[in-house]
C-alpha cells in the first residue's frame, strides 16, 4: 500500500495530487479510476489465485465470484471508482501471476464530464455502451473506452530480484530439508522446528514448553535428544531452542517479501503427530494482520501438528514458520514471516548475508500491516464487544475453568457459554458452563490473565486493556472422552468468541 502522501500528476491539470484522494485540490477534477484486464493468465488455477488474492485488498475489493469472472475475459472491469493507490494495488496483483491490467478514467468521472463537445460526445458513447452492457456485457463497453480515457498507472514497486539458486522440485527439497527437521514433544504440546545453526532449531513459542517442563526432539532418523529453550519472541509467537550435540546442517534463510501471490511453497512438520510429513502450497494472501503481526497465508494441507515446520520457497529456503490454521477451512495456514526472526531487537538469528533481505520492503510491509491495524481499533468502537478464550486453569481440588476476557464498560452479567473440544475435524464433546466473578483485568489474579496472550498483548498496544473484564467457567468434562482429550492436536474453542482469540491447545 502506497503512503497517503503519496503523490502524482493529475491526469487533467498536471499538477502534484495526492494518489489517495477522489478529486485532484488544483483543478477539482475527480482521480478516480477504473482498472480493467488487458491481458489474463490461460490456468484456471491461476485465476483462481487472482481472484481471491484481489477479493482480498479491501474495501474497495470486487467479489469473489466477480473477480474470477473478469479474469477469463480480456478487457473486464475488474475494479470502477477507486483511488489510484488502490488502483496500483490491483495491478500489482495482476503482474505478479503473469496478468496485465491497464487504468482508465472511471465511468463516473467519463458520464460527469462536460468540459467539451469531445466530452460531450464520449459522455453519449459510454451512456449508450451501458445500455448495450444489459444484453451483450462488459467486454463491448470495454472497447468504446479505447480511444483517449487511458490514465498510465504503471506497478511501482520494483520488479523481484532474480531468485540465486536453481528452481527445485518438491522431491529434492525435501530430502534436503528433512535431515534439518525435527519433532518437539513435552506434555501436552506437540509441533515441529528446524535448525538455524548446529544446535540451535527455530519454532513456535506455543510448541516450545514453558518452565522446566522437559522437552524432546526426535530426528528423522529416530535419534532422540534432549532440548531446552534458549530465548523466546512471545509476541511474535517464535522460540529458539538448543539441542544439545545435534550438530545439524542448518537451513538456508530467505526473505518472505520476495514472495507472490500464487508462488508454490513446500512445508513439512507433523500433522496429527505424523512425523516429517511433507506438503505443498500455494501462497495465497502475502501479508494478513492478525492483532497488528503480519502472516503469510497459504493453501495447502496445515494441520495441527504443523506449528513450528519451515515454510521454504522453491529454491529451499525458509520464508516462514507456519503457525496456524484457519478454523473450518480446508488447510488453509498463516505463516510468520521468516523476517521477524531477525528483524527485532535483539533478532533471534542473524539474517542470511546472500541473498540478504530486503529491508525496504520489509519495512513497507510493516507499515502496511500497522495501518490494517489501526483501522481495525477503529472498528471495534462500532461493533458488539466479543469474548476471548485467555487459558484454561485448574486450582488445586476445584477442577478446569476457562478464563475469558470481554470489553465492556462495566462488568457484564452472568452468562452461559458454549465450549467445543474437538481434535482436528473430529467434535469430542461440547460442554455449557457459566462465565461469572467478572473483575476489571487490573483487579484480576495476574496469574488467570495470561498477560503474554496475543490478545492481552494487542489489548495493551492499543490502550484498550482498562475496559477488560475477566470472569471464568467450570468445566464439566464428565461426557467427554479424557483420553481423546490428550491425544496430540486436541483443543478447545470458545464458540461465538473473537476468532482471533477463541481457541486454546490442550
Amino acid at each position: 500500500m502506497l503512503e497517503e502522501s503519496a503523490r502524482e500528476p493529475c491526469p487533467r491539470c498536471g499538477e502534484p495530487a495526492p494518489l489517495a484522494a477522489q478529486t485532484c485540490p488544483h483543478c477539482k477534477g475527480s482521480l478516480l479510476v477504473d482498472v480493467a484486464l488487458a491481458s489474463g493468465p490461460p490456468e484456471g488455477r491461476t485465476r483462481y489465485q487472482i481472484a481471491r488474492a484481489l477479493s482480498s485488498l479491501g474495501p474497495d475489493s470486487p467479489p469473489f465470484a466477480t473477480a474470477q469472472q473478469a479474469m477469463a475475459i480480456p478487457g473486464s472491469i475488474i475494479v470502477s471508482g477507486v483511488t489510484r493507490d488502490f488502483a496500483y494495488r490491483v495491478l500489482e496483483v495482476l503482474e505478479e501471476n503473469g496478468a496485465r491490467g491497464r487504468t482508465t478514467t472511471a465511468v463516473a468521472d467519463v458520464r460527469g464530464a462536460a468540459e467539451a463537445p469531445a466530452t460531450r460526445l464520449s459522455s453519449i458513447v459510454v451512456i449508450g455502451a451501458l445500455l448495450i452492457l444489459v444484453g451483450f456485457g462488459l467486454f463491448i463497453w470495454i472497447r468504446q473506452m479505447d480511444s483517449g480515457d487511458e490514465i498510465d498507472i504503471p506497478t511501482r514497486r520494483a520488479k523481484r530480484p532474480v531468485a540465486q539458486g536453481p528452481v527445485l522440485k518438491t522431491q529434492e527439497i525435501a530430502s534436503r530439508v528433512t535431515p534439518s527437521v525435527v519433532m518437539l514433544r513435552c506434555s501436552g504440546s506437540l509441533g515441529t522446528a528446524f535448525f538455524v545453526a548446529p544446535d540451535l532449531a527455530l519454532t513456535n513459542a506455543h510448541v516450545a514448553c514453558p518452565g522446566s517442563d522437559p522437552m524432546r526432539a526426535l530426528f528423522a532418523n529416530g535419534k532422540e535428544l534432549t532440548a531446552t529453550v534458549e530465548q523466546r519472541d512471545e509476541e511474535h509467537d517464535l522460540a529458539l531452542v538448543r539441542v544439545a550435540g545435534a550438530k545439524v546442517d542448518p537451513l538456508p534463510l530467505g526473505d518472505a517479501t520476495q514472495l507472490r501471490t500464487g508462488d508454490h511453497v513446500v512445508f513439512i512438520g507433523t500433522p496429527q503427530g505424523l512425523d516429517f510429513t511433507v506438503h505443498e502450497g500455494v501462497v495465497s494472501h502475502k501479508a494478513r494482520s492478525i492483532f497488528g503481526v503480519a502472516f503469510l497465508q497459504i493453501d495447502g494441507n496445515v494441520n495441527p501438528g504443523n506449528s513450528g515446520g519451515p515454510l521454504l520457497d522453491m529454491h529451499g529456503r525458509v520464508v516462514g514458520v507456519v503457525s496456524a490454521k484457519l478454523k473450518d477451512s480446508a488447510g488453509l495456514g498463516f505463516v510468520l514471516p521468516i523476517n521477524y526472526a531477525y528483524s527485532g531487537d535483539p533478532y533471534l538469528i542473524a539474517p542470511p548475508s546472500q541473498p540478504k533481505p530486503d529491508v525496504a520492503s520489509w519495512k513497507e510491509l510493516l507499515a502496511d500491516i500497522e495501518t490494517a491495524d489501526q483501522k481495525r481499533v477503529r472498528q471495534m468502537e462500532t461493533e458488539t464487544p466479543r469474548l476471548a478464550l485467555l487459558q484454561l486453569a485448574s486450582p488445586e481440588g476445584q477442577g478446569l475453568y476457562a478464563v475469558v476476557a470481554q470489553r465492556s464498560q462495566l462488568a457484564p452479567p452472568s452468562e452461559t457459554l458454549t465450549f467445543t473440544f474437538r481434535n482436528a475435524d473430529h467434535i469430542l464433546c461440547r460442554v455449557n458452563a457459566t462465565a461469572d466473578g467478572w473483575q476489571k483485568v487490573s483487579d484480576a489474579d495476574p496469574s488467570k490473565v495470561n498477560a503474554d496472550s496475543r490478545y492481552m498483548q494487542w489489548m495493551r498496544k492499543n490502550n484498550l486493556e482498562n475496559e477488560i473484564f475477566i470472569g471464568a467457567a467450570l468445566l464439566s468434562l464428565k461426557d467427554c472422552p479424557l483420553e481423546d482429550l490428550r491425544a496430540p492436536g486436541s483443543e478447545v474453542i470458545l464458540e461465538g468468541a473473537d476468532e482471533r482469540a477463541n481457541r486454546l491447545a490442550l
